[in-house]
């Protein structure tokens, strides 16, 4: 089992030297804003695919991201009221050009589960830990 750990983790360092965010990030996303209800939150956790959003303000500026972690206490009963007033608040960007492994230690470093990606201060897409594992996983696969 080691062996074949580690010969995974062999392949994964190459996937993550040899890709860009540029090839797998999504530029399709829902918008949640810090000021909507919780209840819209969970709802759309509930009802998209996605797992984990960008959060903006009324100006569409980003301001943090939401994910299951700050999702979970909610299905009992809260005070929270707001998306803003759970929320991971700040982010870091990425690049298109940069590679999959700055986009892996960025994702883990700063305990996110997404994040913006930017040309020239314009947000044009976003990446997930979601999109990330399934596309490790599937060139890993094709390595066989």
């Amino acid at each position: 089992v080691t062996a074949m750990n580690e010969y995974r983790a062999i392949k994964q360092e190459y996937v993550l030297d040899h890709f860009s965010v540029q090839q797998i990030f999504r530029p399709e996303y829902t918008e949640i804003y810090e000021t909507d209800g919780l209840d819209f939150g969970l709802s759309k956790s509930e009802e998209s695919k996605e797992k984990q959003f960008l959060v903006f303000d009324q100006w569409h500026n980003i301001k943090g991201s939401l994910g299951p972690e700050e999702l979970k206490p909610l299905k009992k009963k809260s005070l929270v009221t707001s998306v803003g007033q759970i929320m991971q608040k700040g982010y870091e960007a990425l690049l298109p050009e940069d590679p999959l492994k700055e986009a892996f230690y960025q994702l883990y470093t700063n305990k996110r589960g997404i994040m913006p990606v930017m040309v020239k201060g314009k947000l044009v897409g976003v990446l997930d830990e979601e999109t990330l594992f399934q596309f490790l996983d599937y060139q890993i696969r094709k390595m066989r």
